[in-house]
């Protein structure tokens, strides 16, 4: 996959390989003759991303035009990269039994059937469904913006099939109908628009093959007008703080989670409805997960909601065929565990991107 990379600013393949010197690192060098950049390669992972990149002969526009770039960089994707960055390089979440059925669930995809497959995790975070798809022979290209790549390598590092690039998932460094499937859980509502996220994937994917992406639910006024409360707040605090909080409420959210999978229903109801007015606690019963999925709540820059009509709209405008709600298909792998909008669809061999 390295050798079929095309830089992601002027879709041109990358010319070849070079020596360089990045954030004061040794490394290999990705380079793109026309666009005068090199693009790192560090730990083994190539960096495809314009801030990380390094002008080799910019004349004086050039470099005017990616400081822009890299200011509006900073502005937009800046939270985002580093909160994720953070999450997946301090919380070791991997379960394998639920990670496959999730997997499953979330996509539509039979593991049984990815074999040789080429496989795109659209944000891949710590690797743990890179893992999952990457053990079951599929030939696997994950890609994050942020140094959850590093944890995804880590991970993965026992599957050769498995090729790890941090990339922006706005600009892939990939050729038009590179792979057979795509799957994005749990990314794409934190990027700054959604659906532009979700269109920018369908180039990438092959005439046959399938997409599937699940984003958070939208839910009603009242939570949701909290959820904004206590984001506005929590968003702008230290994430060492976040996950000073993320740990002390953590037992709250194990209380909450063992009423939800007892019998007591009515107790149940009452705790359900204290969730739209505090913010967001995970209630999973691994400690580890709790942490982790309450720091994720409440730390990325953006958090869109969204309602089943409205990805529906989403797949039927890029032409694609064989829709399905998976949301009213798929099971939990244990009471209380997030439900959301999930979708999966096929590309028809006569649309064009």
């Amino acid at each position: 996959m390295f050798d079929e990379l095309i830089c992601p600013d002027c879709r041109t393949p990358i010319a070849g390989w070079t020596s360089g010197n990045a954030a004061d690192r040794d490394c290999e060098m990705l380079r793109c003759v026309r666009c005068c950049v090199s693009y790192p390669v560090i730990k083994g992972i190539p960096r495809m991303i314009r801030e990380m990149a390094e002008q080799t002969s910019a004349p004086r526009a050039a470099a005017a035009d990616a400081e822009n770039h890299a200011a509006d960089f900073h502005k937009t994707w800046h939270r985002t990269q580093t909160s994720f960055g953070r999450q997946w390089l301090r919380y070791d979440v991997q379960t394998t039994d639920e990670d496959k059925q999730t997997f499953e669930n979330k996509t539509g995809f039979c593991l049984n059937r990815l074999s040789g497959m080429k496989v795109l995790d659209a944000g891949c975070g710590g690797g743990r469904y890179a893992f999952v798809t990457g053990s079951a022979s599929a030939n696997v290209t994950a890609v994050d913006i942020s140094l959850a790549v590093e944890k995804t390598q880590e991970l993965c590092r026992s599957l050769k099939n498995v090729a790890i690039i941090q990339a922006n998932l706005m600009s892939l460094p990939f050729s038009k109908a590179s792979f057979d499937r795509i799957y994005s859980i749990g990314v794409l509502h934190h990027t700054p628009d959604t659906r532009k996220a979700f269109e920018a994937l369908i180039p990438y994917l092959k005439p046959g093959g399938e997409i599937s992406i699940w984003l958070y639910p939208k839910w009603d006024p009242l939570r949701e007008t909290m959820n904004r409360f206590w984001r506005s707040i929590t968003t702008r605090l230290p994430h060492a703080a976040i996950h000073t909080f993320s740990r002390l409420v953590s037992p709250f959210g194990a209380l909450r989670g063992r009423v939800y999978r007892s019998k007591q229903r009515m107790l149940a109801r009452i705790l359900w409805q204290t969730e739209k007015i505090f913010p967001g606690i995970s209630n999973h019963p691994d400690p580890r997960q709790r942490v982790c999925d309450t720091f994720d709540w409440l730390t990325p820059q953006y958090q869109w909601h969204h309602t089943d009509a409205e990805v529906r709209d989403w797949f039927r405008s890029v032409g694609l065929t064989d829709i399905r709600n998976l949301s009213e298909e798929y099971g939990q792998f244990h009471p209380g565990q997030g439900e959301g909008v999930c979708f999966t669809g096929k590309k028809p061999a006569a649309i064009d991107c």
